[in-house]
């Protein structure tokens, strides 16, 4: 919600439509408890959402800022200050469009990251923890049921073929 973005192309989020997008957060912007080490966040931004980013910046962003200028990536209104209501948007879109959801929030995604790549590749933690910028004592201990869970259910598949 925070990220900034400037037209030269610094901010939380660097780069540009023509060169492509990175997020480069230092350590005191993150929340998993990597900026006790120092550890800044730098990767790039997935290939999927680049076309919406660049739409975004090129067509709705100056739209909504009105002739404005702002550092924030997304705006609010036209005095470009931060959208404070980000979360609750995410909230209600995911309500809307994902069939019994009641709904979540941005920080549910980080869940959904993990436990999706758990089930596809059961035990990759070290990933999970790259993906999250999480440690790894960390997402053992949110997502270790995930494994047990896994053990048992390929060990079932296993005993199935005796039979």
């Amino acid at each position: 919600m925070s990220m900034t973005w400037l037209p030269s192309g610094q901010g939380t989020l660097q780069g540009s439509p023509s060169q492509g997008w990175r997020i480069q957060l230092q350590p005191q912007h993150l929340k998993t408890g990597e900026f006790q080490k120092g550890r800044a966040y730098s990767v790039k931004l997935a290939n999927w959402v680049k076309p919406m980013l660049d739409e975004y910046i090129e067509e709705y962003r100056n739209t909504l800022l009105a002739g404005n200028q702002s550092d924030y990536l997304l705006v609010g209104g036209r005095k470009g200050r931060i959208w404070e209501g980000f979360g609750k948007t995410v909230f209600n879109l995911t309500r809307r469009y994902i069939p019994g959801s009641p709904g979540f929030g941005p920080h549910a995604v980080r869940h959904l990251v993990a436990t999706s790549w758990l089930r596809k590749y059961p035990g990759d933690f070290l990933a999970v923890a790259e993906l999250l910028n999480d440690n790894l004592t960390t997402v053992l201990a949110n997502y270790a049921h995930l494994r047990r869970d896994d053990s048992f259910a390929r060990y079932e598949a296993y005993i199935d073929t005796l039979t």
